[in-house]
This record gives structure tokens, C-alpha cells and sequence, in this order.
């Protein structure tokens, strides 16, 4: 007899932008409980959204004239690349067994873009420039919220039950700062009690700041530029590799060889 084992009933791997695999329609992705909490540090947080600027970089000009960060005739580099995803299916949704704390971060830096897009689109007095940022929203929420039926918010990133009303709070809801102020206030939590959620508002709260760091510098309308580089880049700049299997113990066997290398687990 010949040994017949079909490959791809166990997993399937497909090289993909960032883009596709978060921003895919209905689907959600589920953080199983036993994963670890949000573990990334600030120096972490930083490399990434450096990451971002230089690898928007490539691809856009932030010096062109008469219109900064136009798209350049011809790339300077290569796109970035973010590692490997696991992904166990369940139905439309996807529980993640690797790159929870990439997906987060994503999530966050998409959400501090979104603040500083709705922040020029309420104080803006440029009609045409206030309609092309509510499109530019639009397409921020995609990365933020699965779709839904009309007014639902249905989260992209579904954490675990203990950080949800928290995520959702900081991240998925709100469109600026006061807001976002009154949803975690109504929480009512206990933050010297509760060391994960400090830290990821804390941390959330950093991501706001060399965000608006960055774009508070430039004018209105190159800001907008900017900002329209930045999530062009990260939905199609940023590349990875999707396995997504359909056994929860074939996911574990790819993340232990993913992680063979004894690169710290917290990092991932």
C-alpha cells in the first residue's frame, strides 16, 4: 500500500498581506483563555510603530512636492515582514494559537490612527478634506470591527472574558480621548488590583502619544496623507505567513516549531 496524507486537510499556509488576514469581512479572532495576557512593553510598542514609518517609507515620499507622501515611481525596499500566524477555524471566526500580541498592537495603532483622523475631522474646516477623512475612518474601522448588521460594533480582536470590557473600552468604541475616558471610568475597576488592565491602558495611552507625536507636527492635509500611507502600508506593506489548521493539536505542533528557536514566548 501507498501512504497517502493530504496536507492540506491538516493545514493550510498561504503568504499574505496583514491586511487580508485581518481585515476579512465578517470573520473574528478569539484570544483562548489560556493564552497570556497583553505582554508587550513600550520599547516593544515603539520598534513597531517605527516599523511602520520606515517601511511607509518605501513606498510613499514624505518629502514629495507639491504633495508630500505621494506614492514613489519606483520602491526604495522590501515590505515588512511581521512572522507567522496559527489560527484554529470555528466557522467564519478563528481562535489564535500564535500572534495574539501582534494582532493587539495592530489594534492599537490602527485605534490611535482612528483618534487622530476623527480629531481633524470634527475640528477641520475643509469640507473635501473632512470627507476624504470619513472614508479613511471607515476603512480604520475594518481593521477594528468585524461587519455587522447596521449600528452593531462587533469586535475584530475578541480578548478573553477578563480584558473585554476593557478592550473594548480603550479600543473598539471610542473615537477620542474623552470618550474613551468615560467608557473605562465606567468599568469602575479597581486598577491597583488589576496589574493587566493597568497596563494595557497604560500602554494603550503610549501608543496614543508617538502617534500624535508624529502627525501633530505636520499641516492638516499632510496629515491625512500620512495617516492614508500609514494603513495602506500596514493592509499591504506588512506581510506574513496564515496557517490555519482545523485541530487545535496540529496548531500546537506548528506554534512549538515556530517557537523552537527559544525566542521568548511573551514576544509573540
Amino acid at each position: 500500500m501507498t501512504l497517502t496524507i493530504a496536507v492540506k486537510d491538516f493545514v493550510r499556509s498561504r503568504e499574505e498581506s496583514l491586511g487580508s488576514v485581518v481585515r476579512a469581512g465578517k470573520a473574528r479572532y478569539s484570544i483562548p483563555l489560556n493564552q497570556r495576557p497583553w505582554s508587550w512593553t513600550k520599547p516593544r510598542l515603539n520598534e513597531y510603530w517605527e516599523d511602520l514609518q520606515a517601511t511607509a517609507k518605501k513606498y510613499y515620499d514624505p518629502s514629495s512636492q507639491p504633495q508630500p507622501w505621494r506614492i514613489r515611481d519606483s520602491y526604495i525596499g522590501n515590505p515588512h515582514f511581521v512572522g507567522a500566524f496559527v489560527f484554529v477555524t470555528e466557522g467564519t471566526d478563528y481562535s489564535v494559537v500564535d500572534g495574539q500580541q501582534r494582532l493587539m498592537a495592530t489594534t492599537m495603532v490602527v485605534a490611535a490612527l482612528r483618534d487622530v483622523a476623527c480629531e481633524l475631522m470634527n475640528t477641520t474646516a475643509n469640507p473635501q478634506l473632512r470627507s476624504h477623512l470619513y472614508s479613511l475612518v471607515g476603512q480604520m474601522n475594518g481593521w477594528i470591527e468585524a461587519d455587522g448588521d447596521p449600528g452593531e460594533v462587533r469586535s475584530r480582536l475578541l480578548v478573553d472574558g477578563e480584558y473585554r470590557p476593557l478592550h473594548e473600552a480603550l479600543i473598539v468604541k471610542p473615537r477620542n480621548q474623552s470618550d474613551r475616558e468615560g467608557f473605562v471610568k465606567a468599568l469602575n475597576l479597581d486598577l491597583e488590583e488589576l496589574p493587566h488592565h493597568k497596563k494595557l491602558i497604560s500602554d494603550f495611552s503610549h501608543v496614543r502619544s508617538i502617534t500624535s507625536e508624529y502627525l501633530d507636527t505636520l499641516t492638516e492635509p499632510d496629515r491625512f496623507s500620512a495617516m492614508v500611507a500609514f494603513v495602506n502600508v500596514l493592509s499591504d506593506g506588512f506581510i506574513c505567513i496564515s496557517n490555519t489548521v482545523e485541530e487545535e493539536s496540529m496548531a500546537f505542533e506548528i506554534f512549538k516549531c515556530l517557537n523552537a528557536k527559544g525566542m521568548p514566548l511573551t514576544e509573540v
